[in-house]
Parts: structure tokens; C-alpha cells; sequence
């Protein structure tokens, strides 16, 4: 079975990518420092597994999924500034042009849906009350 090749397009400031022949990943564009990061995770299984505790740890301490999506960009790009300096794909995703920060937000909501079972809804507060 031949591997799926992913395509990715930039474009106003972003990389789009795409599995060829099927749509965007999960609706989700990540800028080359997210997906580079991204992919560094994935092939490593260690850091994969390290990463799914730390997501749901993390959404499960957070009271609210703003304030878990805050927490994992900020741990995301922590990481990403601590392994950039050991990993030449990581060293190379983002110019070189001073310590500017990059958002790590779209990763880490890809990485929230990736690894998260959603939350069933909870019904409306007046849907078991019994009607006149």
C-alpha cells in the first residue's frame, strides 16, 4: 500500500495542507512552525505519547477549553524553542530574525480534537421539566 503524500501550499503567511485527494486536515491550517512541529511529534513515538498525557492533563486541570488552548500554545512553543536548537527541521521553520514568538494556537486545537473525546451536550435545563 502506498504511503498518502502530504501537499502543503503557502500562502498568506500559512501553509495549507492537504492529504492528496482528500480535503484539508480537520478543517485546520497550521503555519510552517506548527506543522513542522507537528510532524516532529507524530514520527517520534516517545514525544507523541508525552504530548497526549500533556493535552489531557492539561484540558482536564482547565476549566474552560480557552484557558487549555492557551496553556498547550504556551507548552508547544516552549517545546518548540527547547528542541529547535537540537533539530535541524525544527531550527529551519521559522526565520532566524530574533526571538519572535509564533503562535502555536491551531495546533493546539488540532492536537485538543485529536486527542480529546468531545464532551456530550448537556441538555437544556428546562428539557426534563414537565409541561402544563
Amino acid at each position: 500500500m502506498k504511503p498518502k503524500q502530504m501537499q502543503c501550499h503557502y500562502g498568506r503567511g500559512f501553509y495549507n495542507c492537504f492529504l492528496r485527494g482528500r480535503a484539508q486536515i480537520d478543517a485546520m491550517s497550521l503555519n510552517r512552525a506548527e506543522l513542522v512541529l507537528y510532524d516532529y511529534i507524530r514520527s517520534h513515538p516517545d514525544e507523541r505519547q508525552h504530548f497526549e498525557h500533556k493535552v489531557r492533563a492539561i484540558v482536564a486541570g482547565a476549566d474552560e477549553a480557552a484557558k487549555a488552548v492557551a496553556r498547550l500554545d504556551s507548552e508547544l512553543w516552549r517545546y518548540f524553542e527547547e528542541r529547535r536548537t537540537l533539530v535541524p527541521a525544527l531550527h529551519g521553520a521559522v526565520p532566524s530574525s530574533g526571538p519572535q514568538r509564533t503562535s502555536m494556537k491551531n495546533l493546539a486545537e488540532f492536537l485538543i480534537r485529536l486527542w480529546i473525546q468531545p464532551k456530550p451536550a448537556k441538555p437544556p435545563a428546562d428539557a426534563g421539566a414537565a409541561r402544563p
